[in-house]
């Protein structure tokens, strides 16, 4: 995308559409309870350095508690959270957040513009990550069962996977919220528009938006190629 312009000092909302494509499970799979996926949101400047993060990794190796998380969450009838596959203690789902096959979800920031930033061109990444284990559930592991992790003198760093992400840059301006380029402006979309629309559509339709999915199915209605041409 080019031409965005936002106001600096102004509150807006970025919508990030996560689908399920190509396979026949959800994402994740597996036990949910323990694995781990989630959104990592950013703004940066224009040298790198990160200004807003949603979904960092804290020193001591745990996932920030307000990431949009990608899990389910389950309580013992104490309320405590499950954290060592103790499945005999499960009482209660508190949620469990996957996406379906062929289905989408919707995760929404809001934030405002930086007006330090004025004149200046900043970056919003989202980055869909996964690691095998929690930190919680690791931590547990390697303290119960240290001689299966004899070759490591302190709990091991889990790798990261980034599956999936995308960017865009913006103009932080003194003037109206604003997007336009040529492409736009002759009314000329990429071939798979609708299908972004589509799954912003479902994730809306499964978050309860019926209105919202409306208005995102009409896009899809007006960018749909008529012709197998």
């Amino acid at each position: 995308h080019t031409g965005l312009s936002l106001k600096s000092g102004e509150q807006v909302t970025v919508d990030v559409v996560v689908s399920n494509k190509g396979v026949g499970h959800t994402f994740p799979g597996g036990t949910n309870d323990s694995n781990e996926g989630w959104l990592e949101f950013t703004v940066k400047d224009e040298v790198g350095n990160t200004l807003l993060i949603s979904g960092f990794i804290d020193r001591e190796g745990h996932l920030d508690q307000n990431a949009h998380t990608f899990k389910s969450v389950l309580v013992d009838k104490n309320s405590n959270p499950i954290h060592q596959r103790n499945g005999q203690d499960i009482h209660a789902t508190v949620y469990a957040n996957v996406i379906g096959p062929g289905t989408a979800d919707i995760a929404h920031y809001t934030f405002t513009i930086p007006q330090e930033f004025e004149n200046k061109k900043l970056t919003m990444e989202a980055r869909l990550l996964h690691r095998k284990f929690d930190q919680k559930y690791l931590e547990f592991a390697y303290k119960a069962n240290p001689e299966g992790f004899k070759q490591f003198k302190e709990i091991p760093k889990l790798p990261i996977t980034e599956i999936a992400t995308d960017k865009i840059d913006f103009l932080v301006s003194d003037s109206q919220t604003a997007f336009s380029n040529s492409t736009q402006q002759k009314k000329e979309h990429p071939a798979s528009d609708w299908i972004r629309f589509n799954d912003y559509g479902i994730g809306l339709l499964l978050e309860g938006d019926s209105r919202g999915a409306i208005r995102a199915f009409e896009k899809v209605s007006e960018l749909q190629p008529t012709s197998l041409d």
